[in-house]
């Protein structure tokens, strides 16, 4: 199993979204925290890219800069760290 784990604070997913990912088998499973999108998947194919679309809303002006981890479950050692994504959210 592979964990996409995404963090973000001051901001609401789409649960609708993130549904509709689950239902199109694009995720097994999804969990929210305070700060994080946990997405969960059955596995990823070497060199396969995934593409993720889903809506957020800010509860409030917020401004983050969040590393992107993913590692596999049984595979803590194969993480994997993504560029910093910067996200401002301003009224």
């Amino acid at each position: 199993m592979l964990i996409v784990d995404l963090g973000v604070r001051g901001i609401l997913p789409s649960t609708e979204d993130l549904e509709t990912l689950k239902a199109k088998g694009g995720i097994q499973r999804y969990q929210l925290t305070g700060r994080q999108i946990i997405l969960y998947l059955d596995g990823i194919a070497a060199r396969q890219t995934l593409t993720f679309t889903y809506r957020l809303e800010a509860k409030y002006p917020v401004k983050v800069q969040a590393p992107r981890p993913g590692c596999t479950i049984l595979q803590p050692q194969n993480e994997t760290r993504i560029q910093q994504e910067d996200l401002m959210v301003t009224e």
